[in-house]
């Protein structure tokens, strides 16, 4: 079984207590309750308990409001476990028969991952504050967020010394604006005016959101065509028989000139708002496969001067390609190990049948991210890599010390708990 993972497998009545279903949080806090009202989507109200079969991306304006998620399909690596693990939004999958019984209030037990199918019988016990540790990770963190909403919930946290980068997908941005990126793509000057109006805008407005010491990195569109699909409405989308391995990410963007002429717009809109803004902005190549890919890359954007591109790696022939990709001009390097372990092991990160061979801590995951770390300190170039708050430890006592790790806002703020100087701050007032 994955050591990542605490249930490989579920079915129907397994080992929970009477009036409750056993399920595996997928995102969200691990630890107290939760309380709310279930409804399905088309009897959806805000802050109640979205029940579905699956998550799609189609439906971002109903999870974002959400108390919690229930489904009965996908992974905790899966693209919309990503968006809700960033927002703090619980999911938790548990058995497709069960899902008729989410009805009603419920009470979900994230340290176990139960659902208390009966009406609330008085106050949840709550975790002690002394059993939440308050280790940072060593060096300086990456906090992945959805939108300025998270970059203030970890400043906010008495943390934010801690995190000098905020790393955001201008896909979550699209998704929180409510933008179609091929439909505007497809709708010519017009549409991509506005594309790169949407970005820039609310790239200042994450901007105003930092401390002095932090910055923005800003990852560049990696849209699969699956995902694209849910929320098209008039451009064509090709349909792939893989889109893991289909025509997305930083290969999708030096084939699309006018995705690239986006880019370079926003970034000349940034400049003339705000003259020093790359100092706290750095753009990122997505699913960049090796030094081939990230050439061709910035040779497309062509950025100014001072601007620097930084290269998100994930795949087996990346990792071993770190030390060409740093040469050819990468400022930082970022290791996704979602894609990456599911590349290694061939097993769905989205799909919870293969969850028992879904391992984060794969030998051969250590030793490529170990390979990567190494290379990246051989060549003074900065290096950082993603990590769940329950893999960070594993990877800490295992792995040679990267320029830090990246980790999704709310596992950060949950890992790290409130500063005692905030707690302070607040008996004050």
């Amino acid at each position: 079984m994955s050591e990542f993972l605490g249930l490989a497998d579920l079915s129907p009545g397994a080992t929970e207590p009477p009036g409750a279903v056993l399920g595996e949080i997928l995102a969200g806090p691990e630890t107290g309750w939760l309380e709310g009202e279930c409804a399905e989507p088309d009897e959806w109200s805000a802050g109640r308990v979205l029940v579905v079969r699956e998550l799609r991306s189609s439906m971002y304006p109903l999870l974002r409001s959400s108390r919690a998620v229930v489904c009965a399909f996908g992974g905790p690596a899966g693209h919309m476990s990503a968006v809700c693990r960033a927002k703090g939004i619980t999911v938790i999958r548990i058995p497709e028969a069960d899902l008729v019984r989410m009805r009603g209030t419920v009470r979900i037990d994230r340290s176990r991952g139960l659902i208390d199918l009966g009406s609330a019988r008085g106050s949840a016990p709550g975790v002690p504050a002394d059993d939440v540790s308050r280790s940072a990770p060593p060096g300086s963190t990456c906090a992945v967020v959805a939108g300025g909403e998270e970059i203030d919930a970890v400043n906010e946290s008495g943390w934010g010394s801690t995190v000098d980068r905020f790393f955001v997908r201008e896909e979550f941005l699209c998704l929180e604006a409510g933008l179609s990126p091929l439909d505007l793509l497809a709708a010519g000057p017009d549409g991509q005016d506005r594309y790169a109006r949407e970005m820039a805008a609310m790239i200042l407005g994450m901007r105003s959101k930092l401390q002095p010491h932090q910055k923005i990195v800003y990852r560049l569109l990696d849209l699969r065509s699956d995902d694209a699909a849910g929320i098209t409405r008039t451009a064509a989308v090709g349909e792939e028989a893989n889109p893991e391995l289909g025509l997305h990410g930083t290969r999708w963007i030096v084939e699309t000139p006018a995705y690239v002429d986006v880019v370079r717009s926003v970034v000349r809109r940034l400049a003339e708002q705000e003259p020093g803004i790359h100092d706290s902005l750095a753009l990122a190549g997505p699913f960049v496969a090796d030094c081939h890919e990230f050439s061709q890359l910035a040779a497309a954007l062509g950025l100014p001067e001072r601007w620097t591109v930084s290269a998100f790696v994930e795949t087996p022939a990346g990792v071993y390609d770190v030390p060409a990709i740093c040469r050819a001009g990468a400022a930082e390097v970022f290791i996704g190990t979602k894609d990456l372990v599911q590349l290694f092991l061939a097993a769905d990160r989205g799909n919870h049948r293969v969850a028992g061979s879904y391992n984060t801590r794969h030998p051969a995951v250590i030793d490529a991210l170990a390979r990567a770390i190494m290379a990246c300190q051989s060549l003074e170039v900065p290096v950082r890599v993603y990590s769940f708050a329950r893999d960070l430890d594993h990877y800490l006592s295992r792995l040679p010390r990267p320029t830090g790790y990246i980790m999704d806002s709310a596992e950060l703020i949950a890992r790290l708990g409130s500063h005692p100087g905030r707690r302070a701050e607040r008996c004050l007032r």
